[in-house]
C-alpha cells in the first residue's frame, strides 16, 4: 500500500514538475519572439535565428512530456524533458556567446532539484552525473569554440524566466517537503543545500565586483561629461564681462552724446569711426564672437562688426545695416534694468529672416545703454557656438546637448538637432523618454540614468548667477561597451565557480549516500514490518546510532512477531464471540412476542455459549422483574414471581442503578457475589444492562461454572448481545403497542362508519332502511327488510369490518349461480360499500357545508345588527348637485324607483335605490346596477370589518398595557388602580376588591377587602373589612356566576337584583354595577366590583374589557395573597429560630425559662405571659 501511494505522489509531482516546466520553456520562447518583433535584437543572424529555433524544439518537447506525464506515462514524459534539456545545454555555446554558463548552471540547478523528488538513487546518480558532464562540456565549449557567434547585446530575459522556473519549482519543494519520504528530504536536502551554498557565495563575489568595478567605470565617465561641462561654463564665463565693457567705453558715450545734441553729419560719422574701430579691436581680441552691435533704441542696428572663424573682422557698410526691433534678443535687452544683461537661448543666427547657411548656432549677451537715464539703445554680442559645440561631438560619438525645453542642440544625428530652429519639433521625449522623464528631477549627486541598452551620463550646465540648468550635456555609452571589461575580467572565474557549482551535487551526492543508504535499508525493514512481516532481519554494519537503531527494530521484529501471535489467538475468540451474539440476536429479532422472545434468547444464549444458566429481568418501576430463566430453575423462579430491588442489594440491580456491566470473575474471590441455593455450581457471572435510546429497560445475566469464563474480554460480545435484545424488547413492545394502537384505530373508524350512517338514516332526513330489489328487469324500492328464502344467496355489505348492509342473489329455478359469480358478486359488494360510503361523505360535507354558510349570514348579521346598535348608520342621497345625508323620517316615497339589495353573504344589509325612473332599465343598465350594488356591498362590509378590527387591536394594546401593569403592581391597591384606570373616563364612581376566602374543602367562606376607590374618597368598605358569605348582603349578586362578569345597568329595574340587596345598594349609592368574578378554573380568589350612582348604559368596550379582567387580575391577586402567606410564615418560623436560639445560649435553667417567657411575650406583645415548671403535675399525666 505505501509503495501504491508513493507511486501515485510521484506521478502526481512529476504531473506538477512537468507542467511548470512546459510553462516556463513556452514564456521563454514567447519572450525571446517579442525581443525580436520589438526590435530589442538588432543583430538577426542566422545563429540567432538558431537559438530561437532551439528553444523553440525545448518547448515542443516539454509540451508533449507534460502531457505524457498528465497520462500517467511519467518515465517517458520527463525522459523527453530531460533529453530536451541536454540538447539545449549541449548546442547553446554553438550559436550564442556567453550564454552557456547561465544555462548549464541553471539546468543542473533543476536536475538537482527535480530528480530527489522522482527517480531513485541509483538513477539520480546517472541523471545528475550526466548533466554536469554535459555542463562542463558547454562551458568549455562556449571559452574555446573558434568561429565568431551572436554576441547577445539585450538582456537576457529567457535565462531569467528559466531562472524563475527554478526558483518555482524551489517554492514547490518547500511545499512539498514535508509530505516526501525520509529518503527524498535527505537527499533534497544534502544535495541542493551545498548548491545553495556554492550558488550564492559565487553570486555574492560576481555582484560585488561587478558592482565596484561599474562604480569605478562610472565615476570615469562622469568626470569626463563634468569636464566638457566645466569647459562650456568656463567658455561663457567672461561673456558677461566683455559687453558690460563694449557698453561703457568712452567712444560710444561720446557718440550718443554728439546724437543727443544735435551734431552735424560729419561729427557724427566722425564718432561713429572710432566707436567701430573700438568694436573691431576688441573682436580681433577675442575671436569667440561671430557680431559685435550696437543697435538704437528703435532697435536699427547702427555699429556691426562680423568676424569669421578664421579670425576675419568685417566692418558691415551702414546701406547693409538691418532694423532688430522684431527679434527677441532686441526687446528683452531694452527691457533689463541698466547693468543687467540679456541671455538668448542658444539658437541658430537668422539674417534677414532667414536662417543663415550653413548653420551658424550662436548665444546672444545684450544689454541696455543709457544716457542720463534715457534708454539710448542696446550693445547685442553673439557669441559663436560651435567653439564648445564641435569639440563635444569630436570626443565623444553618442553627446546630446539638450535645452529646458527638451530641444536638441546637439545630436549624434545632425538632422535631429535644432528642433525649435528648423521646425522639426524632434524633442528628447521622442527620442529618449525614459531619460526625459528623469531630467526635471535630475541633481548633481544623481547624474547617471540607465536605459535598456545604454548608460546616459549627465551634466546640468547653469551660466553664471542662474539657478536652474539652462542645458544638459549627455554622454551615452553602450552597456555592452560599459561592462565589457567587467565582463572579460569576470569570464574565467565565473567560469571556474560555475564547473565548481556542478561539481557539488556529485560530491554532495556521494556523502547523502554514505548517510541515507542505512538509514533507506533500516526504513525498508520497518515498511516490511508495517506489512506484517516479522522475519526481518537487519544486518548491522556500524556500531553509530544507526547500528543501536538496526539492532532495537530487530529486537522490536521478534518482540511484535510474538505479541501478534497472541493478540491473533484472542481475536479469533473474541471474534467467535461477536458473530454468536449475532447470531443470537439474529434468531431472537424473528419473534415479535415479549415473552416468547425472551425465553428463546435465554435457552439459545446459554446453549451458544455454553453457559450453567441465563436469565433476564426486565425494569417495572423500582424493581426488576424474572421475566424469562434457562432450564428448570428458571421455571422455578418464574412461578415464584422472582423480583429484586434496583440498587446495591444485588449485582443485577447495581448494573441497572448504574448503568453499567458488573463482572465476577470467579466467585470464590468476590466480596460482591451473592449464592443462590438453586445455583450452586456458579464459579464466574456477569451482568449487562439492556439499554435502549439511554433508557435501561432490563438485565442479562449469565453464570458459568467455570471461572474467569466471564471476564473483560469477551465482555464486548455480550454487550453488544444485550444491545441487540434491549432494541429487540424496545421493538417487541412498540409491536404490541402498535397493534392494540391499530386495533383501536379500526375500533374507532368502525365507530364512526356506524355513527355516520345511523345519523344519516335518522329518519329525518332520510329513511332508515333503504333496498332496493331488481326484478323482471326492473328495480323496485324495497320498503322493509324481508328475510332470506333459502333458494337465496346472501352477501355483505362491509365498510372497515363494519357491515353496512347485505346484496342478495336469487338463481334462477332449478338452477345455481357458476362458480365464477360468488367472486364477481363479492367484488361488486365492495365496490358497493366504497361508493355508498363516498356518496353520504359527499352528502355530509354539502350538509356542513350549508350549516357553515348558515352560520356565517347568522355571524353577518349579527355582525351588522351589532354595529348598528353602536353606530349610526344614515343612508346618503344624490340630487344630481350633490351627495348629502338621507333624513328617512322626512324622506318622501317616489313614484318610480328601481332599487337592488346591498347583500353579504346573502344577507341582506340595505339597499341601493333609484328614483323617479321613466323608463324600464335595459340588461346592460340593470347588470352595471347590480355590479355597483355588489361592490358596494363587498366594500361597505370590509369598511365595517377594518374599523372592528382597529378597535379589537386597540383593545388589544389596552388590554396589554393593563397586564404589563397588573404584573409590576407592588400591592392590592396598585393592582386596583390599574384596573379601573381605563373606564375610569365612562363615569366610574366607586371600585372594590375583595378577596374571597376558602375553607378547608375548597368552598367560599369569608370576603375580604383588599383594596377601595371612591370618587369623593369615603368608601363605602374600608380595607380590612370581613364578612362571612352569610352576612355579607350581595352574596346572591355577586356569587351567583362564577364565569362571567354581570352588567346591571339600573339597580332599580334589574330582575336579578332581589329587594333587599336593591335596598341597600341604594342606601350607598349605587345605581348601576358591573361585578367581575375572579376565578381560576373555577376555584374563587375574589371579586372586582365598579359602580356608578345612577343608571348607565354599558358600551360594548366596557363589557370586553370586564370579561378580559378576570384572567388579567385573578393570577395577580392569588400571587399575591400567596407571597403574603409565605412571607407571614417566613417570619414566623425566622421568630421560632430567633427564641430557639436564644434559649440555647442561657446556660442555666432559671435562665433557659427566664429567655423563654420574655422572648414569648415581647414577639406577642403580650402585657403578662408566665411559664411554670412543675414536676408533681407532670407525674400526675398533666403537661
Amino acid at each position: 500500500m505505501d509503495k501504491e501511494t508513493d507511486l501515485i505522489n510521484i506521478e502526481q509531482r512529476a504531473t506538477v514538475i512537468s507542467s511548470i516546466l512546459a510553462g516556463v520553456t513556452v514564456f521563454a520562447l514567447l519572450t525571446l519572439l517579442g525581443q525580436l518583433l520589438f526590435n530589442d535584437i538588432a543583430d538577426i543572424s542566422a545563429l540567432t535565428l538558431a537559438a530561437i529555433w532551439v528553444v523553440g524544439a525545448l518547448s515542443v518537447v516539454t509540451l508533449f512530456g507534460a502531457r505524457y506525464c498528465r497520462n500517467g506515462r511519467t518515465q517517458l514524459g520527463m525522459g523527453l524533458i530531460a533529453a530536451g534539456f541536454l540538447f539545449l545545454v549541449l548546442i547553446i555555446p554553438f550559436v550564442v556567446k556567453g550564454r552557456a554558463i547561465y544555462t548549464a548552471t541553471i539546468t543542473v540547478g533543476l536536475v538537482v532539484i527535480i530528480a530527489p523528488q522522482l527517480l531513485s538513487l541509483r538513477v539520480i546518480n546517472r541523471v545528475v552525473s550526466a548533466f554536469v558532464i554535459v555542463g562542463i562540456l558547454s562551458i568549455a565549449l562556449d571559452v574555446w569554440l573558434p568561429y565568431a557567434r551572436t554576441i547577445p547585446t539585450v538582456r537576457p530575459y529567457a535565462v531569467y524566466v528559466f531562472g524563475l522556473g527554478l526558483i518555482i519549482l524551489v517554492v514547490f519543494t518547500a511545499i512539498q517537503y514535508h509530505r516526501m519520504r525520509l529518503r527524498t528530504k535527505i537527499l533534497s536536502f544534502l544535495v541542493f543545500m551545498p548548491l545553495l551554498i556554492v550558488a550564492s557565495v559565487s553570486a555574492f563575489f560576481i555582484v560585488r565586483f561587478t558592482a565596484q568595478q561599474r562604480v569605478r567605470i562610472e565615476q570615469d565617465i562622469q568626470a569626463s561629461v563634468q569636464e566638457q561641462g566645466d569647459d562650456i561654463f568656463a567658455f561663457l564665463a567672461n561673456a558677461d564681462a566683455d559687453i558690460q565693457l563694449l557698453s561703457h567705453t568712452y567712444a560710444l558715450e561720446n557718440y550718443l552724446r554728439l546724437f543727443q545734441a544735435g551734431a552735424s553729419e560729419a561729427d557724427l560719422a566722425e564718432a561713429k569711426l572710432v566707436v567701430q574701430e573700438e568694436f573691431v579691436n576688441f573682436a580681433q581680441t577675442r575671436l569667440i564672437y561671430y557680431q559685435i552691435r550696437f543697435l538704437d533704441a528703435t532697435g536699427q542696428e547702427v555699429v556691426r562688426i562680423d568676424t569669421t572663424t578664421d579670425g576675419i573682422t568685417t566692418v558691415i557698410p551702414e546701406d547693409e545695416l538691418q532694423n532688430k526691433a522684431s527679434r527677441p534678443y532686441f526687446a528683452e535687452a531694452a527691457k533689463v534694468q541698466p547693468g543687467e544683461l540679456y541671455i538668448s537661448p542658444l539658437e541658430l543666427n537668422v539674417e534677414r529672416g532667414e536662417i543663415e547657411r550653413p548653420f551658424k548656432p550662436v548665444i546672444r549677451y545684450g544689454t541696455p545703454v543709457y544716457l542720463d537715464g534715457v534708454l539710448q539703445g542696446v550693445v547685442v554680442t553673439n557669441i559663436y557656438a560651435d567653439f564648445f559645440l564641435k569639440p563635444l561631438s569630436q570626443i565623444s560619438d553618442a553627446a546630446y546637448l539638450v535645452d529646458q525645453d527638451g530641444y536638441f542642440l546637439l545630436h549624434p544625428d545632425a538632422t535631429k538637432a535644432w528642433g525649435r530652429d528648423l521646425e522639426t519639433n524632434v524633442v528628447i521625449s521622442q527620442e529618449l523618454p525614459d531619460i526625459a522623464n528623469e531630467l526635471p528631477t535630475i541633481s548633481d549627486n544623481e547624474q547617471f540614468l540607465e536605459t535598456q541598452t545604454d548608460l546616459f551620463a549627465i551634466a546640468p550646465i547653469s551660466l553664471e548667477g542662474e539657478t536652474t540648468p539652462r542645458w544638459f550635456l549627455l554622454n551615452a555609452r553602450p552597456l555592452q561597451a560599459v561592462l565589457a571589461p567587467i565582463n572579460l575580467a569576470l569570464e574565467p572565474v565565473q567560469n571556474v565557480l560555475a564547473v565548481a557549482m556542478m561539481l557539488t551535487p556529485l560530491l554532495a551526492l556521494f556523502i547523502s549516500q554514505s548517510i541515507a543508504s542505512p538509514i533507506m535499508q533500516l526504513s525498508e525493514a520497518a515498511e516490511k514490518m508495517g506489512q506484517g512481516n516479522f522475519d526481518v532481519v537487519i544486518d548491522v554494519t556500524t556500531q553509530d546510532e544507526v547500528g543501536v537503531l538496526a539492532n532495537t527494530l530487530n529486537q522490536m521484529s521478534a518482540e511484535l512477531g510474538e505479541l501478534i501471535e497472541s493478540l491473533e489467538t484472542r481475536v479469533a475468540e473474541r471474534t467467535k464471540d461477536l458473530t454468536l451474539a449475532v447470531d443470537v440476536s439474529n434468531q431472537v429479532a424473528q419473534v415479535h412476542a415479549l415473552e416468547t422472545m425472551l425465553v428463546n434468547a435465554v435457552a439459545l444464549i446459554r446453549d451458544r455459549f455454553d453457559l450453567y444458566y441465563t436469565q433476564i429481568y426486565l425494569t417495572e418501576g423500582t424493581t426488576l422483574r424474572l421475566a424469562a430463566g434457562s432450564g428448570q430453575v428458571g421455571q422455578q423462579l418464574l412461578q415464584r414471581g422472582h423480583t429484586l430491588l434496583i440498587g446495591p442489594g444485588s449485582i443485577n440491580g447495581t448494573a441497572v442503578a448504574e448503568k453499567r456491566s458488573i463482572i465476577v470473575a470467579d466467585t470464590a474471590n468476590s466480596p460482591i457475589f451473592k449464592p443462590n441455593p438453586l445455583l450452586p455450581l456458579t464459579r464466574s457471572e456477569m451482568s449487562v444492562p439492556l439499554i435502549a435510546r439511554n433508557t435501561v429497560v432490563g438485565v442479562l445475566n449469565l453464570q458459568s461454572a467455570e471461572p474467569e469464563a466471564l471476564t473483560d474480554e469477551n465482555l464486548n460480545a455480550f454487550e453488544v448481545l444485550a444491545g441487540q435484545l434491549a432494541s429487540a424488547i424496545e421493538n417487541a413492545r412498540l409491536f404490541t403497542e402498535l397493534n392494540e394502537a391499530r386495533a383501536s384505530v379500526e375500533a374507532q373508524m368502525n365507530m364512526l362508519t356506524r355513527e355516520g350512517w345511523d345519523n344519516y338514516l335518522d329518519g329525518v332526513r332520510n329513511r332508515e332502511f333503504l333496498g332496493f330489489a331488481y326484478e323482471a328487469g326492473r328495480v323496485t324500492a324495497v320498503a322493509k327488510p324481508a328475510p332470506v328464502h333459502q333458494n337465496q344467496q346472501k352477501w355483505d355489505i362491509q365498510l372497515l369490518g363494519e357491515k353496512l348492509g347485505e346484496l342478495i342473489v336469487e338463481p334462477p329455478a332449478n338452477a345455481s349461480l357458476p362458480p365464477a359469480a360468488a367472486e364477481l358478486i363479492q367484488n361488486v359488494s365492495e365496490q358497493i360499500a366504497q361508493q355508498i360510503e363516498n356518496l353520504r361523505l359527499l352528502n355530509d360535507a354539502q350538509r356542513y357545508r350549508q350549516e357553515a354558510e348558515t352560520a356565517v349570514r347568522r355571524l353577518t348579521r349579527e355582525g351588522w345588527q351589532s354595529y348598528q346598535t353602536q353606530n349610526d348608520l344614515p343612508g346618503f342621497v344624490y340630487d344630481q348637485h350633490e351627495v348629502k345625508p338621507l333624513n328617512l323620517s322626512e324622506a318622501d316615497v317616489p313614484e318610480q324607483y328601481v332599487n337592488v339589495p346591498l347583500q353579504v353573504h346573502e344577507e341582506t344589509i340595505g339597499y341601493l335605490q333609484l328614483d323617479n325612473v321613466e323608463k324600464t332599465l335595459d340588461a346592460g343598465a340593470q347588470q352595471l346596477f347590480t355590479a355597483v350594488a355588489q361592490q358596494l356591498s363587498n366594500h361597505i362590509n370590509s369598511l365595517r370589518l377594518s374599523q372592528q378590527t382597529q378597535q379589537a387591536l386597540a383593545q388589544t394594546e389596552q388590554l396589554y398595557k393593563v397586564g404589563s401593569a397588573l404584573n409590576q403592581a407592588s400591592d392590592v391597591q396598585s393592582i386596583l388602580d390599574v384596573a379601573i384606570t381605563p373606564i375610569k373616563p365612562e363615569g366610574v364612581n366607586e371600585a372594590v376588591l375583595m378577596f374571597v376566602d376558602l375553607d378547608k374543602v375548597g368552598q367560599p367562606n369569608i370576603l375580604e377587602v383588599l383594596a377601595n376607590w371612591r370618587l369623593d374618597g369615603n368608601a363605602s368598605f374600608p380595607v380590612g373589612t370581613r364578612f362571612t358569605l352569610e352576612e355579607f348582603p350581595f352574596t346572591n349578586l355577586f356569587m351567583s356566576n362564577p364565569q362571567e362578569p354581570q352588567f346591571i345597568s339600573d339597580v332599580s329595574g334589574d330582575a336579578r337584583v332581589d329587594a333587599y340587596t336593591r335596598q341597600v345598594m341604594q342606601q350607598v349609592g349605587i345605581g348601576a354595577i358591573v361585578v367581575v368574578p375572579l376565578t381560576i378554573a373555577g376555584q374563587w380568589v375574589g371579586i372586582l366590583t365598579y359602580s356608578w350612582p345612577m343608571p348607565y348604559a354599558f358600551s360594548q368596550p366596557l363589557k370586553d374589557f370586564s370579561r378580559a379582567l378576570i384572567n388579567l387580575t385573578a393570577p395577580v391577586i392569588q400571587s399575591q395573597r400567596l407571597f403574603a402567606k409565605t412571607r407571614a410564615q417566613a417570619d414566623k418560623e425566622h421568630l421560632i429560630n430567633v427564641i430557639t436560639q436564644r434559649i440555647q445560649e442561657a446556660t442555666t435553667m432559671e435562665n433557659a425559662l427566664q429567655t423563654a417567657v420574655s422572648e414569648l411575650g415581647r414577639a406577642l406583645q403580650a402585657k403578662h405571659a408566665t411559664v411554670k415548671l412543675d414536676l408533681n403535675e407532670l407525674q400526675n399525666g398533666h403537661s
